[in-house]
């Protein structure tokens, strides 16, 4: 293992910005464990290495790796700290060498990809959009891809592409269950799957994008590229995720009336006619119909 006394952990996945930072702290805890001094900064807090030993990089390969000049650098996986903290570390200062040693990536030759845009909606906008954005950043993280995912639910557009992260893409992913727009992804390579196949086959719609994306032109609609023989198994656990999507607002929406109903005092609810008494009202009947929107 390399001599370090004073360790520089860098966060760098702009996806999943809150999960990197605590995970860095956790890695940062093991490091005090181990009699290390440290400090943790985001890449874009970052200004100079010189006071450090050593440079540990969580999440995301920069693109520029110069930047850390000749200090010892590791890279460190968001997954690899979840599984053993103490073991990433130990393995980060094991295996690091200078910046200008690492391998600069490879060119990407015609029928790969390591970077992606995805977008994914379904008709509810709650439970598939989220769940399969999730997914599709944990298994980008995994493949050891990039991707920058924009989330089309019931509170409007989150993570919106930002004409840069499209343009360097390699693929456009779009994981919906409705229509979207798609002007801004003309001249890209474009596949469509459904939210529950990125959900549930994350490593196969990853590699069917990198066979089977075509190349969207101006006035076109781009057909799916699941065939009948691929079409997703029909299930409970299918159809419990679409009655969970239909469900949650009506769950959301009767318990914020029953909270509001409490706010005038706990048995202002018991004086028939009164609004607290209303309000408490039209929250149980919002329950009443959460089994009924389970069913879908």
């Amino acid at each position: 293992m390399q001599t370090a006394k004073h360790l520089l952990f860098v966060t760098n996945d702009p996806q999943q910005q809150v999960n990197t930072l605590i995970l860095a702290r956790k890695l940062a805890l093991v490091a005090t464990q181990h009699g290390y001094k440290h400090s943790v900064i985001s890449l874009d807090e970052f200004e100079s290495s010189d006071h450090f030993d050593h440079v540990i990089i969580i999440g995301q390969q920069p693109k520029n790796l110069n930047i850390f000049g000749q200090n010892a650098l590791s890279l460190v996986s968001i997954e690899d700290i979840k599984d053993d903290a103490d073991k990433a570390l130990l393995t980060a200062l094991e295996h690091s060498k200078p910046a200008n040693e690492w391998e600069q990536k490879p060119k990407q030759a015609s029928n790969t990809a390591t970077h992606f845009v995805a977008i994914t909606a379904c008709p509810t906008g709650v439970a598939h959009t989220f769940m399969a954005a999730e997914a599709l950043q944990q298994g980008a993280e995994r493949l050891g891809y990039q991707i920058d995912v924009e989330t089309q639910g019931s509170v409007g557009a989150k993570n919106i592409l930002s004409p840069q992260a499209i343009a360097d893409a390699d693929i456009v992913i779009l994981a919906t269950d409705i229509e979207v727009n798609t002007d801004r992804f003309i001249g890209k390579r474009v596949y469509r799957c459904s939210t529950g196949f990125a959900l549930k086959q994350t490593d196969k719609a990853f590699a069917e994008a990198i066979a089977n994306a075509q190349v969207l032109e101006q006035g076109k609609q781009q057909a799916t590229t699941e065939n009948k023989d691929k079409t997703e198994k029909v299930g409970v656990y299918k159809h419990l995720l679409t009655g969970v999507s239909y469900m949650l607002p009506m769950v959301v929406a009767g318990g914020l009336l029953i909270a509001l109903s409490l706010c005038f005092g706990l048995n202002a609810a018991e004086q028939a006619g009164s609004l607290p008494a209303i309000l408490k009202q039209i929250g149980a009947a919002a329950f009443t119909l959460m089994v009924p929107m389970l069913s879908g």
